[in-house]
Parts: C-alpha cells; structure tokens; sequence
C-alpha cells in the first residue's frame, strides 16, 4: 500500500535560489488525470478516485 502526503510552500525567491543552487533538476514528469467520479459522490465525501498515468489511485482528504 502507497499513502501519499502532500504540503503546500510558498516559496520565497531566496528558497528557489537555494534550490536551484543546490540541487539536480533529474526529469519533467507529465501527469495525466482522469477523475472517475460521474455524480460527485466521492468528491463530496473527500474522496476522489482517479486514473493517474494509467494507475488507478484512491485520496482521502482528511481536512476539515
């Protein structure tokens, strides 16, 4: 089983030149998204079931 965490930064521009100085660019990765949740059941529950690059994936947001 795969859990996957997920935070939002908002980065300064001294951080990007940090990073950038710092660290290895390896690839750019496309993502293609397909949601497979027709009458929003899911959404509305904070699941969403999706198709990401051709692997079906199940997230659960736990925010209130």
């Amino acid at each position: 089983m795969q859990i996957e965490l997920e935070k939002k930064y908002n980065l300064t521009k001294e951080d990007y030149k940090i990073i950038r100085d710092n660290f290895e660019f390896l690839k750019e990765v496309e993502l293609k998204d397909y949601y497979l949740d027709n009458n929003l059941t899911l959404l509305k529950n904070n699941y969403y079931l999706r198709l990401r690059n051709w692997q079906y994936e199940l997230k659960i947001n736990k925010f209130n």
